[in-house]
């Protein structure tokens, strides 16, 4: 395999992973009603993506075409257990905040440090299964929360992904 389609694969997969990811959620909704080229370029720019791509994704709220499908791919950077777990905690974190926003009339920055253990907690319990004793489902979710932990840092480190905490820093240089 060469290293302009080993790049170009590394920069889909990272483009397909950034935008089912609580960042471009975020982004998505803050600039609905004014998705224009201009943000799109600014944030192209902060996150080294393809702008077209993205352009295609904040017009029509759709994934474009292209994309690769993660469950689809046999080769990957970071394997595929860790990839899903870390699309798994973004979607957990998605609906974290929209529940959150829905209970309390509050703004996404004034919780974003304690949505990330909670949806870690929730993929973690999600994986355990017919555990009957408390005291095993206790050690078994400890551990496995610390290792969705560090794959989630690891798969963002390695993509080069906007994690929940630096999502306002992008919303704010976008402005």
């Amino acid at each position: 395999m060469s290293s302009k389609r080993k790049k170009i694969t590394y920069n889909r997969i990272r483009l397909a992973l950034f935008l089912r990811s609580y960042g471009a959620h975020t982004i998505l909704n803050r600039f609905k009603n004014k998705p224009n080229y201009r943000i799109v370029s600014r944030l192209s720019n902060i996150l080294n993506l393809d702008i077209h791509l993205l352009n295609r994704f904040f017009s029509s709220g759709a994934y474009p075409r292209g994309l690769p499908n993660l469950n689809s791919l046999t080769k990957y950077i970071v394997p595929k257990e860790k990839m899903l777990v870390y699309l798994e905690i973004e979607w957990e974190i998605i609906n974290l905040t929209l529940e959150k926003q829905d209970k309390e009339n509050t703004t996404l920055e004034d919780y974003d440090k304690a949505i990330m253990e909670p949806a870690i907690e929730r993929v973690a319990g999600n994986h355990l299964k017919n555990i009957e004793d408390d005291k095993v489902f206790d050690t078994q979710l400890e551990e496995l929360q610390r290792k969705y932990q560090n794959w989630y840092y690891a798969t963002a480190y390695k993509y080069k992904l906007p994690t929940s905490r630096i999502i306002p820093f992008i919303l704010r240089l976008i402005n």
